[in-house]
């Protein structure tokens, strides 16, 4: 009996460092989905680098009519973002002059982005969106988008961004890594509808 108490660890802990395995894996071999293809809007997920400004780039490329921003820091405007990225000349005036650029500016995480998200996709009634966020949440970010944005049906395109300076030799890279994988298992465990 006290064999299989300290087995049960053990077997729980092997299952986690596989899952921590084939979650590498899948970013490692994660690539956009569709490039150059245009989707009925554009749904960004800040929080990581080279995010926003990769949706504002495609939005100004014409890759889609509607863009959201969720988790924009409250009182940013877009010209403060045009300005943070140095955006000038004709994709500027893109930007600026364009009709449907939303910025979500209540969301502080990815369950609150996923209920921001959910009325801006019913309103538009968009059926196709581009998500744009970091590779390494882009899983999370389905698994919350699924449960509390899907009122209508939306085909999601996934367009992975990936963080300047990875290494795999960088201790904060794995240290994100190893947050994120846990924040995943901890979603995977509890339902989607009580985490809050």
């Amino acid at each position: 009996m006290m064999k299989r108490l300290l087995l049960l660890p053990l077997i729980v802990m092997t299952l986690w460092v596989c899952g921590f395995a084939a979650f590498l894996i899948w970013q490692a071999q994660a690539v956009v989905q569709e490039p150059g293809a245009k989707t009925d809007a554009i749904l960004v997920l800040t929080g990581g680098t080279n995010r926003t400004h990769t949706g504002l780039m495609l939005l100004a490329a014409g890759q889609a009519e509607h863009l959201m921003i969720s988790g924009v820091e409250p009182g940013v405007t877009l010209e403060n973002l045009i300005a943070l990225y140095d955006f000038a000349g004709p994709i500027a005036t893109i930007l600026r002059n364009h009709c449907c650029i939303t910025l979500g500016q209540q969301a502080t995480s990815t369950v609150e982005n996923a209920i921001e998200a959910a009325p801006w996709i019913i309103e538009n009634n968009l059926t196709t969106i581009r998500l744009v966020t970091s590779v390494y949440h882009i899983p999370r970010a389905m698994l919350m988008l699924r449960e509390h944005a899907f009122d209508t049906p939306v085909t999601w395109v996934l367009h992975p961004v990936r963080p300047d300076g990875t290494s795999l030799t960088s201790l904060r890279h794995w240290l994100v890594m190893g947050r994120e994988y846990l924040k995943l298992t901890v979603a995977l465990l509890i339902p989607p509808q009580l985490v809050k």
